[in-house]
C-alpha cells in the first residue's frame, strides 16, 4: 500500500485525476492527437492525446499502489530477437477482488479477472484493445467519455440529451448524451486530488524509465484504434461512448 490509500475513496484515483487534470500533466507541451482538452475543475487546457494516456497510467499505477497488480516491463521476443520493449500487468489479488469499484481501474480489474492474468499477466495493449473494441476516430476522447459515464453515476456529472447531425452518410437528427459537471461536488474533492497528484508525481520521479514505457504503449495502441475517415466506421451508433 503506497502513500494514497486508493481503497478508502469513493472516486476512482484516474476519475479524480480527469476533473484535476492540471495537477496531473508535468508537461503540457508534449505533444499528441487531439486538440487543447479543458480540464473540469480549473479550466486550465492541457493536450488531448498525453492527458488520456497519463489517466490509463494513473489508473494502472493506483492500482499497483493499491497491492492489485504488478505492472512489469519486458523485452518481446521472436525468434530469438528482441524486437520490443512491453508493459505485462499481472494480477495479483484473488479473483473478483475489486480494491477500486468505478472508474478505468474497475474496467481493468474486470479484464484481469482470468487465471492466466494471475498467472502470466495480460499485454496493456490487450486491455486498451479492451477498453476500446472498436476503432474511433478519436480514441482519446472516448477515453474521457467512459470516464465521464463512470462520473455521472457517481453524481458528479449530470447526463444531457441533445440532438445532433450525422457528418457522414444519410443527414438525419440523432439523440445523443453530452455530461455536464457537477461543480460543487467536485470541488469537494479538491483535497483529494492535491494529495493523490502529490502521491502520483513523487512515483513519476521515482520511476521515470517504467513511465515512459507505459505511456509509449499506450500511445502505440490507441493509435492503432484510430481511423482517419469515419465514413470507414462500421459502427456509426453515438451512444455516448463513440462517435
Amino acid at each position: 500500500m503506497g502513500t494514497f490509500d486508493v481503497r478508502s475513496r469513493q472516486v476512482a484515483p484516474s476519475s479524480v485525476a480527469y476533473l484535476y487534470g492540471d495537477l496531473f500533466m508535468v508537461d503540457r507541451s508534449r505533444k499528441g492527437p487531439g486538440t487543447a482538452y479543458e480540464v473540469e475543475a480549473s479550466g486550465v487546457k492541457v493536450p488531448e492525446g498525453p492527458f488520456s494516456t497519463e489517466l490509463m497510467t494513473i489508473a494502472l499505477w493506483a492500482l499497483q499502489d493499491a497491492g492489485a497488480v504488478r505492472i512489469e516491463g519486458h523485452e518481446h521476443r521472436m525468434l530469438g530477437l528482441a524486437l520490443s520493449r512491453r508493459v505485462r500487468i499481472i494480477r495479483t489479488t484473488p479473483p473478483g477482488e475489486q480494491p477500486v469499484h468505478n472508474g478505468l481501474e474497475a474496467i481493468f480489474m474486470r479484464r484481469l479477472a482470468s487465471a492466466k492474468a494471475a498467472e502470466k499477466g495480460e499485454e496493456l495493449s490487450a486491455l486498451i484493445r479492451d477498453l476500446l473494441p472498436t476503432k474511433h476516430q478519436r480514441p482519446h476522447s472516448v477515453v474521457f467519455r467512459i470516464i465521464k459515464k463512470d462520473l455521472a453515476a457517481l453524481g458528479l456529472e449530470t447526463p444531457v440529451e441533445f440532438e445532433f447531425q450525422r457528418m457522414w452518410g444519410l443527414r438525419s437528427s440523432e439523440k445523443a448524451v453530452a455530461y455536464q459537471p457537477v461543480m460543487e461536488r467536485i470541488h469537494e474533492l479538491e483535497p483529494d486530488a492535491r494529495a493523490l497528484a502529490q502521491a502520483w508525481l513523487t512515483f513519476r520521479r521515482k520511476e521515470p524509465a517504467l513511465v515512459d514505457l507505459i505511456i509509449n504503449r499506450l500511445e502505440e495502441t490507441l493509435g492503432s484504434r484510430m481511423v482517419d475517415d469515419p465514413s470507414s466506421l462500421t459502427n456509426k451508433t453515438w451512444d455516448g461512448l463513440t462517435y
